[in-house]
């Protein structure tokens, strides 16, 4: 009893995990831009195709307003969410894509179960000033 109740304890105290699961498996939208470091929560792929050893879809940015004067991110994946690399044509160590202006870019046959945008830079034009990504899942 007192082992099931400290279980109970240590599973209430652990933090929570950030992931999301697209609720059709195939789209998702995150949260608009407001500050550099990951965006929101992290997106968990269902039968990303790991097993594989290819993973593809797209990633597409909305800017409305005014265009931010400073704007940077990389898309980086992992198959457990603790080692992120880069999956775009940044990786491994090139500079950010710049995400001024709205644009859209594929990854194709990258093995990744766990997807995040990471913000590099950001500064807002002014009020109007909103950034919004989009995954789409597809086969390509």
């Amino acid at each position: 009893m007192k082992m099931r109740m400290l279980s109970m304890i240590l599973v209430l105290c652990l933090p929570a995990v950030a992931q999301v699961t697209p609720a059709s498996g195939v789209t998702y939208d995150w949260p608009a831009v407001t500050t550099t470091a990951q965006l929101g929560s992290y997106l968990h792929q269902i039968d990303s195709g790991i097993t594989s050893g290819s993973s593809n879809f797209s990633i597409d940015f909305t800017v409305t307003g005014t265009a931010p004067s400073a704007c940077t991110f990389r898309v980086e994946g992992t198959s457990d969410p603790t080692a992120w690399t880069g999956l775009d044509v940044t990786a491994p160590a090139a500079d950010p894509l710049p995400c001024t202006t709205s644009n859209l870019i594929s990854i194709a046959y990258k093995p990744a179960r766990y997807i995040r945008i990471y913000l590099v830079t950001w500064t807002a034009g002014d009020a109007t000033t909103k950034v919004i990504f989009h995954y789409t899942r597809g086969s390509m």
